[in-house]
This record gives structure tokens, sequence and C-alpha cells, in this order.
């Protein structure tokens, strides 16, 4: 990929490297004929109703599996040793379930029907104003601020689900990336695009307070040293160092381009001392799934004095039911003035899915994984 350097005392653009996720739930246990011993299977519904639920995320603990229902709301695990398991079921737009399922040593194994209640939020429009500094961060508090912790726990879900998929379920995608000087008026100038091929379990950096920003030796021997950003992606948000370090708003309920979305609003803790990101996240209302994530980088690096922005709008959208992939990302960096006879006031790195696959089971098509 294409970095910008720094050479001596001029400060070029950092490079903003994007490395995107996905943004992608009881009943009583009860034995059921012609289970097989060391199994337990179940099937997934929306309460008081008879809808299955496709794409539920099931855990199944101290056993380390984990699955997704398929498309008719079923999963399953075999080859289980008999003894007590806790059985996490947990899906977008609904509220988790857990509880203990009893395997037999010998003889059938266990069938189960889970129902999930509907999340419940009060979808009133808020209108937002500036926030106050973030001197308490951490997890909102479903007690003092029901709403916001229920929309909270909902992105959490959507990012518990990425996880899921590059755990057990991986993925490649292609994305085209264009890349260039941008001036006020909008033109692209030096405009390079080339394409990118992302796997999901080759992607290691994660989110950690202070890490965001690094300053690492130029490839180039006429260069001293380049910048490289690194920006949270959906995983990042469900990591306990992020929301520890964060403070978060409910923003309440818009409706614009994007449909009717809920808004949850995040600023970076006033005691971090190095770069960090506040933003903006946008859930589908309905739904519940990640529409929109806009962050932008809280403190500038001293030594790019000539940067007064970093930021980075991801846009998402369903590549198969009920799970979604960044379809477009859109980072800007603005210098605080012209830097060529151009006119370039800024940086664009622009990066449109164009390819996706799964590298080996379809999560739809898996009701068992071994």
């Amino acid at each position: 990929m294409y970095t910008p350097a720094i050479s001596g005392d001029m400060a070029r653009l950092p490079t903003l490297l994007l490395l995107l996720g996905l943004a992608v739930a009881g009943g009583a246990p009860c034995a059921a004929q012609g289970t097989p011993p060391g199994t337990v299977i179940g099937d997934v519904f929306a309460s008081g109703t008879n809808l299955s639920l496709d794409h539920a995320m099931v855990t199944l603990s101290p056993a380390g599996r984990q699955t997704f229902s398929d498309e008719h709301g079923t999963f399953g695990f075999s080859g289980l040793t008999g003894g007590t398991y806790r059985l996490r079921v947990a899906r977008l737009g609904f509220s988790p379930r857990e509880f203990t399922v009893e395997v037999p040593a010998a003889g059938e194994g266990q069938r189960l029907r889970i129902t999930l209640d509907r999340v419940s939020i009060k979808l009133n429009a808020v209108k937002v104003v500036a926030y106050p500094p973030c001197k308490k961060p951490g997890r909102p508090n479903a007690k003092t601020d029901p709403d916001l912790a229920a929309v909270f726990d909902q992105l959490t879900l959507n990012a518990e689900q990425y996880r899921l998929l590059a755990d057990s379920f991986p993925f490649a995608y292609k994305a085209e990336r264009r890349v260039g000087g941008l001036r006020d008026d909008g033109l692209v100038v030096d405009e390079r695009t080339d394409t990118l091929t992302v796997r999901s379990d080759l992607i290691h950096w994660r989110y950690r307070p202070g890490d965001l920003v690094s300053r690492e030796p130029y490839r180039d021997a006429a260069a001293l040293y380049e910048y490289a950003m690194h920006l949270p992606t959906l995983p990042d948000f469900a990591e306990p160092s992020f929301y520890a370090n964060h403070c978060f708003f409910y923003g309440g309920v818009e409706t614009g381009a994007l449909g009717e979305v809920v808004r949850i609003d995040f600023r970076a803790a006033d005691k971090l001392s190095k770069p960090d990101v506040h933003g903006t996240i946008l859930l589908d209302a309905q739904t519940m799934q990640i529409r929109l994530a806009d962050l932008e980088l809280s403190k500038i690096p001293s030594d790019l004095r000539d940067v007064v922005r970093v930021s980075a709008t991801t846009r998402f959208s369903e590549v198969n039911r009920s799970i979604v992939i960044f379809s477009s990302v859109r980072g800007l960096t603005a210098y605080r003035y012209a830097r060529n006879a151009a006119g370039t006031t800024g940086w664009l790195d622009e990066q449109r899915l164009i390819a996706f696959g799964w590298m080996g089971a379809d999560p739809s098509k898996a009701a068992q994984k071994p």
C-alpha cells in the first residue's frame, strides 16, 4: 500500500490504515427422541412466535465451542463428554439468554427450544448537544441510563458477531482503494488506485490506548520516518480497554438517508495524553445492525503541525442475511494550509468493497460446529 513519508522536519500526511471489520438471542432444556449421545441441538425462535432466528450466536462453555444458528434457526454441538455446560445464545435485535445444559454421560443428548425476547428501547428523538468532558469513562450503567445501556449492548453484539465470524467462519474480501490529494473544490489530484485483498484471519491490530499513532522508519532512504495511524474498527468497540477509556452518550433516533437509525456518540477520556478517537455510531432502529461509524482522531501529534483533522466514515451493508460488512470507507486528513501549487488542502484515502466470500463454511448453512 502507498505510504506517504515525512522527510526531515516537514510533516507530510500520516498514513490512514483502516483494517475494516464487519459488522454482522429462553427456554428450558428438554430431552428429545433421536438426539445422538454427546450432542446438544437447539432451535432458536423469537418469543411468542414461531419465527425462527437465523444467525443467532451460540457459545458453549467450558467446551470453548461456538457457532451460528442456520437459516432454519437450528444449531448443534456434537462429540461432547457428559457433564454440565453453560449455553449462551444471542442475536442482534434481541436480549441474550444464558442457561445451564446437562449432557448425559450415556444415552440421548439434549434438544432445546430457545426463545429470545426482542430488545426494548425507547426510540425517542433526542436533540444532540455539546457533550461534557469525559471524566468517568466506562460501560453505560443499565440502572441510571437503561436506553443507552441497551443500545450499547447491541453495539457489542455487532462486534461479537464479527469475532465469531473471524474465528470460526473466516472470510476474505477485496476493496478498490483510491488515494490522492484533495482540493477545497472536491477535485482529487495525484490520484492513485489499487486493489486490496484482506483475510479476516490475518488481521492482527487491535485497539490499545496510546497505540493509534506510531512513527516508523520509512522504506525510502530519502525520507527519515513516516506515521502510521490505526483507527478502531467494529471488533474494537467491544474491547474492555476501549469502553474503559471512552464515555458514551445516547443520541436518540434519527431519520435520513440510512432510514431510521439509533445514534451512539462517544468521546475519548480526558485522562488520555496520546491521540485516541471521538466518534458517532448509527445502528438500524429495527435490526440493530451497524450502519455507519464516523470516527475522528481526538488529538493531532505535535510533530504534525500542519494537520488539523483526521477522520474516517465507514458505511456498512448486508452481504448475507443478518450479516453486514463495510461497503465503503472514506478517510480524510485536513491540512491547515494548502500544501502545493495544486491547492491541496487534504488527503483522501477511500475504499470500496468489490468482492466478498467465505474461506470455508457459510455460517447460514452451519448447523453444527465440530
